[in-house]
């Protein structure tokens, strides 16, 4: 059963439709009292009814998946931290004067290889901070960009005090009919029922 086709039915007492416009498998019903939004291709109800009085406008509206933007933005901060610091930091050379004394024979040879260790990790610090802060970097971009390409296009029909009503975009005349239709007066059907 195709409801759009049936708008009479979901009519209330004294209601009448001023202007009915159809694209594609949308259908947006303008009466003296309410807007019918009509949307079986869309995520969500397949059928909405807004009353007059809270419909604040129409706009063309992008949306995508926040949490690829979120994504991009905490690993961007990471990154650009990172990259930062080790182009800042000379952590290898904070330490790099330290003198060891030659002690061979006497027993403390174990630490000084840990010494050792511990110093050339600290050289090697400087460049893993610039190598992770720019694959973070190159992650943050990849982030952006997949919220960039999920991001969809829809006539969104504002609703005061409600979650709004997204439509498919429809061209550019027929957006101006339903603009159009909306702003119109509400109570000018009451006159001609």
């Amino acid at each position: 059963m195709d409801w759009a086709d049936r708008v009479d039915d979901l009519l209330e007492d004294g209601e009448s439709v001023h202007e009915r416009i159809s694209y594609g498998e949308t259908t947006v019903a303008v009466t003296n009292r309410r807007v019918l939004a009509f949307t079986p291709t869309t995520q969500g109800a397949n059928y909405h009814a807004i009353a007059r009085p809270n419909v604040e406008g129409v706009a063309l509206d992008t949306q995508g998946p926040t949490a690829n933007l979120l994504r991009a933005l905490r690993v961007g901060i990471a990154g650009v931290i990172a990259l930062g610091s080790g182009l800042l930091f000379d952590f290898g050379g904070m330490v790099g004067g330290i003198d060891q004394p030659s002690l061979e024979g006497t027993g403390v040879g174990g630490a000084l290889a840990m010494v050792d260790t511990m110093l050339a990790l600290l050289d090697a610090l400087d460049d893993a901070l610039v190598i992770g802060g720019a694959l973070a970097l190159l992650l943050a971009v990849g982030f952006a960009g997949a919220y960039w390409v999920a991001r969809e296009r829809s006539l969104t029909i504002r609703v005061a005090g409600d979650a709004d009503v997204r439509l498919p975009v429809p061209d550019d005349r027929t957006r101006e009919c339903i603009e159009r239709a909306l702003r119109g007066p509400a109570a000018a059907g009451d006159a001609t029922s």
